[in-house]
Order: C-alpha cells, then sequence, then structure tokens
C-alpha cells in the first residue's frame, strides 16, 4: 500500500522539525516564500492562487511593481511624522481579484494600504471602493476605516494607493 504525500510537508518529531519535499524547489510556492524572506517580491508578486495555464504569463500581468521606499514616505507623510525617522513595518495582507492588501504599522498607528491589480480599471475599482466607503459611513453610520488619501501616484506611474486607520 502507498501513501500519498504533498508535494511538501513538515514532519515534527519532539527533538527536530524536518521538511520533505517531493517536488522541486525552484518556482514552488516555498521557493517563493525563500527567495521573499530576502527581498521585498512578497509585496509585488501574486502569492495566493495558482494558473492553471500560462502561470508564467499571468503572474506577469498581476505582478505590481512599486518602490517601497516611495510608499513607506507616503506612510510617514500621512501620519504626520515626515522628518522623524520612525520605523515603517510594512505586512502583506491578503490578495483580491482587485488589488493587493498591505499593512504600514508606524508607531502606535497602523495603516491599510491596497495597491490595485495591474489588469483591473484602476481608477474605477477605487472610487467604487472609496465611494462605498464613504457610504457607509455616512449614511449607515458604519465603523469602517476612514479614507486618508486615493490615487496617489508617487509610487509607480500605475500604482494607485489608499491609506486608512
Amino acid at each position: 500500500m502507498t501513501s500519498v504525500c504533498p508535494p511538501a510537508s513538515l514532519v515534527a518529531s519532539s527533538v527536530n522539525l524536518h521538511l520533505h519535499l517531493r517536488t522541486p524547489l525552484i518556482n514552488s510556492p516555498l521557493h517563493f516564500a525563500v527567495l521573499d524572506y530576502f527581498t521585498n517580491d512578497h509585496f509585488f508578486l501574486p502569492t495566493t492562487g495558482r494558473w492553471l495555464w500560462n502561470e508564467p504569463q499571468k503572474i506577469q500581468q498581476h505582478t505590481s511593481k512599486f518602490d517601497v521606499k516611495a510608499l513607506k514616505n507616503a506612510v510617514t507623510k500621512t501620519a504626520g511624522l515626515e522628518g522623524r525617522s520612525p520605523g515603517v513595518h510594512l505586512e502583506k495582507l491578503a490578495e483580491g481579484g482587485s488589488n493587493k492588501v498591505l499593512a504600514a504599522t508606524i508607531g502606535r498607528q497602523r495603516f491599510v494600504i491596497k495597491i490595485p491589480d495591474p489588469v483591473v480599471p484602476q481608477r474605477l475599482v477605487m472610487a467604487s471602493e472609496v465611494a462605498t466607503l464613504e457610504f457607509l459611513r455616512a449614511e449607515l453610520r458604519l465603523p469602517v476605516p476612514r479614507v486618508l488619501t486615493a490615487g496617489a501616484r508617487t509610487l509607480h506611474e500605475n500604482s494607485a494607493v489608499k491609506l486608512g486607520d
């Protein structure tokens, strides 16, 4: 009888933690995780799913390159701490069909940043989301994040940013 093992599985013993690889490491999610530990690529690349066909082309289409330093500067400026050099910690929270969601923490302030996916009409997606949040806040009086800025083009020629608390 043969057992079926996933491509990568973690096996824990009382002494050690072993990683057993059943598939090549190159171009696997684990490869990207190891690579991303040392770079900012996980902010740019789609990391939550796979494509059944033309995956290299799809990854390239859905990759949002932006200037991480400019993003951190925008967060510092929005937080009102420009010129003080506090550290900005960025973390990728999620990805959807329309954008990548990042969290920026600076001091005790936390901001949500959305970077639109390059394959969607960015202005329409951003305008729709901003309008929806304003409607939920003003008309339904729900406690939703406040939009501090939208549509900033300082990070990349095609990027838009939304910072909120």
